[in-house]
C-alpha cells in the first residue's frame, strides 16, 4: 500500500447553513433568480422534489383516495460544463463543492474565494439574517 504525504483530494466542499431574513416567504420563490445569476457558469442543473400526499381509506375497502397532494423543491443542484465544480442551492442552505481534485486540487484559498463570490449571489437574492456555524469537508483517496 503506498503512502502519500499529501494525498490527493477527492472532493472539497463548504457549505452555509442561513438565518432567514424576517419576511421570507419561500425560498423557492428566489430559487430561479439564483438559477438564473449562476446559469453561465453552471449550465447543468438537477431539480430535487419531495411529494406530499393525504391518502384516504375508504370504508368498502377500495382503492384508497388520495386527497391532497403536493411537491417542494428541496434542492438545485448545478454543475460546470466539466462537472468538477457543483454549486447547490437549498431552503437556506448553500454548498460549493469542487470534485475530483486529486493532483489538480486548486487549493482551499480557491475553493474559499469561489465559495465567497457564490455567496455575495446568494446574500444579494436571499438577504439572510446570519449564518449558522460554515461547514468545511474534504475527502481524500
Amino acid at each position: 500500500m503506498s503512502r502519500f504525504r499529501n494525498p490527493p483530494i477527492v472532493e472539497a466542499w463548504i457549505a452555509f447553513d442561513f438565518n432567514p431574513k424576517p419576511d421570507k416567504v419561500s425560498w423557492e420563490v428566489d430559487a430561479h433568480r439564483f438559477r438564473k445569476a449562476s446559469m453561465e457558469e453552471f449550465p447543468q442543473a438537477q431539480f430535487l422534489f419531495t411529494s406530499e400526499m393525504e391518502v384516504e381509506e375508504r370504508r368498502d375497502g377500495s382503492v384508497p383516495e388520495v386527497k391532497n397532494h403536493q411537491t417542494k423543491l428541496d434542492l438545485v443542484r448545478m454543475r460546470s460544463e466539466n462537472n468538477k465544480h457543483v454549486l447547490q442551492l437549498g431552503d437556506d442552505r448553500m454548498a460549493f463543492n469542487l470534485l475530483e481534485g486529486g493532483k489538480d486540487y486548486p487549493g482551499f484559498a480557491n475553493l474559499l474565494d469561489e465559495t465567497l463570490r457564490h455567496l455575495e449571489t446568494y446574500r444579494s437574492i436571499y438577504e439572510p439574517s446570519g449564518t449558522e456555524p460554515v461547514a468545511f469537508w474534504f475527502s481524500i483517496i
